[in-house]
């Protein structure tokens, strides 16, 4: 765009801020047709303001590109940072820890018996 509007004045043309923006939004992909019409409706009157804008974009795009090519969208997600094990391990337990049968408390050891599996002729 530069090289363009230097030769056009080296003959003579007068090129307003109005004509290079019309002419760079009138060069977007035809995929992007909301984005001309929304920097349009912006009202940018400086070149220099639309082409800060664009470069801004321009390096966001970038930015989320490289962010989905590092992790796809879809792709599992990374594990909890502080979680040393899942549900189901945790379940099994650890080495001889509290488990069935080795509870706290009293009458819970090895040798406790739920009331109706008692010797009978004990609660008469």
């Amino acid at each position: 765009m530069f090289g363009i509007t230097s030769r056009m004045m080296l003959c003579g043309e007068k090129i307003s801020d109005y004509d290079m923006i019309e002419k760079t939004l009138s060069t977007f992909h035809p995929g992007n047709v909301v984005l001309q019409q929304q920097y349009r409706v912006s009202g940018y009157t400086r070149y220099s303001e639309l082409m800060q804008v664009l470069l801004v974009a321009e390096q966001n795009n970038q930015l989320v590109t490289l962010n989905h090519q590092a992790r796809p969208t879809g792709a599992a997600p990374f594990p909890e940072a502080n979680v040393a094990s899942s549900s189901y391990d945790n379940w099994r337990g650890r080495g001889r820890g509290r488990g069935r049968y080795r509870g706290r408390g009293r009458g819970r050891g090895r040798r406790f018996r739920p009331y109706d599996e008692r010797n009978k002729k004990d609660f008469h």
